[in-house]
């Protein structure tokens, strides 16, 4: 479940496009466990203007 408070001081909730460390943190996983939910389809990943991965946390496919 994300967490609103896990997210670094200062960055509104509201924006769900955030950092692989940021999303892990918010998701309660590791980066790996990240990278491996994407290969699966259940997060998507884009790139920031930098070139950087970031996840779109509204993106998220919960299962039972």
């Amino acid at each position: 479940m994300i967490n609103p408070a896990n997210f670094p001081e200062g960055r509104p909730v509201i924006d769900r496009m955030v950092t692989p460390n940021e999303a892990a943190k918010a998701l309660g996983v590791t980066t790996r466990t990240l990278r491996n939910w994407e290969a699966a389809g259940k997060i998507k990943a884009t790139k920031n203007k930098k070139g950087r991965k970031i996840y779109d946390l509204d993106s998220v496919v919960y299962e039972d």
